[in-house]
């Protein structure tokens, strides 16, 4: 008996190291005829959108009918960036299709619940008017492309801003704020604060509450939408070498490098090269990844070791070596390991 729960423990840490506990699954697509979710808001305009594109491009339509903004209940301004979608579509088909194929190339299409990189395009849609101006697609990159859609500090309402701006009684104040507007200037709200105290005349009456009660968006404040999000090694290090700082693990409270938790580093957006290379480990495994922890001789006198991320793709191994001060991104094994 106690052979055999030796073995089962064993078996245990060996999958936890080794192997691959995806917790996703793709989305349904509103487009599939299975979808069961919500259909609140302008949903039959948004799947009559998705027809015409499908027309054209079936796998656009399905990937695009997945991306979470779509399952939830469907609001004019998503409707608004679908629609740009398809003009970027049609108006360069060739184009747009190559540029496509890349985007959907990124991540395991079997673990994924959706295609972040055109997740990241819908944003990037929904924020710009002249759209299609904005975005040459010839020389859209997926780094481009993320550096353009994913800021990670809590968003303006832009459309509660506009219905305040509109009923400023001032003529050439409500014009100074139609440009700012027009330039996304993130701190409109407080200066629309400091005007109402200035000069409350200019204002309507019961303006202040809705001012201070203008809603902020941040994209990137729940753990497990972002581990969602964060749907391949190219995401993964995109986003740790942007939002995660190196931190000494003596400055870190309660260190325990056997009891690491992953939120910490999400949470704190700091952690040692042991605590930053498990919170890399546990994004590529929970979408469905085959990756592990890796120990190599350290670089300074005062570590035990150096800890990076591991992962194998088509028979090749991989590194993320970002658990450090200036990160170094994803190598090969053996470059890494000839070092």
């Amino acid at each position: 008996m106690k052979k055999l729960i030796l073995i089962i423990h064993l078996f245990i840490f060996l999958f936890m190291v080794f192997g691959c506990v995806s917790k996703h699954q793709p989305n349904l697509s509103i487009f599939q005829g299975e979808y069961s979710g919500s259909r609140d808001g302008q949903f039959n305009l948004a799947k009559r959108i998705l027809a015409d594109i499908n027309n054209s491009s079936p796998e656009f339509a399905e990937e695009l009918g997945k991306i979470p903004e779509l399952q939830d209940g469907i609001t004019d301004l998503e409707v608004a960036a679908l629609d740009k979608l398809k003009h970027l579509y049609k108006t360069d088909s060739k184009g747009f299709e190559h540029f496509f194929n890349r985007m959907n190339a990124v991540g395991l299409a079997d673990h994924r619940q959706y295609c972040t990189p055109l997740q990241a395009l819908f944003w990037i849609a929904k924020k710009e008017t002249s759209f299609i101006n904005i975005i040459p697609l010839q020389t859209l990159s997926l780094n481009n492309l993320l550096k353009a859609a994913w800021l990670f500090e809590p968003q303006v309402d832009w459309i509660s801003v506009q219905k305040i701006v509109d009923a400023i009684k001032d003529d050439q104040l409500r014009e100074d704020y139609y440009k700012e507007i027009k330039k996304k200037n993130k701190f409109i709200q407080n200066w629309l604060q400091s005007d109402l105290k200035r000069s409350p005349s200019a204002f309507p009456f019961g303006v202040s509450q809705k001012i201070k009660k203008l809603p902020r968006t941040n994209r990137w404040a729940d753990f497990e939408l972002t581990m969602a999000r964060l749907n391949s090694p190219e995401l993964i290090d995109f986003f740790v070498k942007k939002q995660i700082s190196y931190e000494n693990y003596w400055d870190i409270p309660n260190y325990d490098w056997k009891g690491y938790n992953p939120r910490y580093v999400f949470n704190n957006n700091s952690g040692d090269c042991y605590y930053i290379s498990n919170f890399i480990v546990h994004a590529l495994r929970v979408n469905g990844y085959n990756a592990w922890l890796e120990k190599f001789s350290p670089e300074r006198s005062t570590d035990s070791f150096h800890a990076v991320s591991v992962y194998k793709i088509d028979g090749e191994k991989f590194i993320i070596d970002n658990g450090r001060i200036i990160k170094r991104g994803i190598m090969k094994y053996k470059s890494y390991s000839d070092r």
